[in-house]
């Protein structure tokens, strides 16, 4: 009873710990694929994606991909 009380919260705080260094890696991963190294522009991708949901959160239907 003794040992699981001594080794659990220390392995608690690891498997946190790297779940936020998961977190922290993912956002610097969205940023890197979504802009241009040169740049720093958001690359077609990125700025299509906004488009699209920019347009449907203003209600509108989602336009058709030849039209961007």
């Amino acid at each position: 009873m003794i040992i699981p009380l001594l080794i659990a919260p220390p392995f608690f705080f690891y498997l946190l710990s790297k779940l936020r260094q998961l977190a922290i890696a993912h956002d610097q991963l969205l940023v890197i694929a979504s802009t241009d190294g040169l740049t720093s522009c958001l690359n077609r991708v990125a700025s299509t994606l906004r488009e699209v949901d920019l347009v449907g959160r203003m209600g509108g239907e989602e336009p058709s991909r030849a039209l961007l």
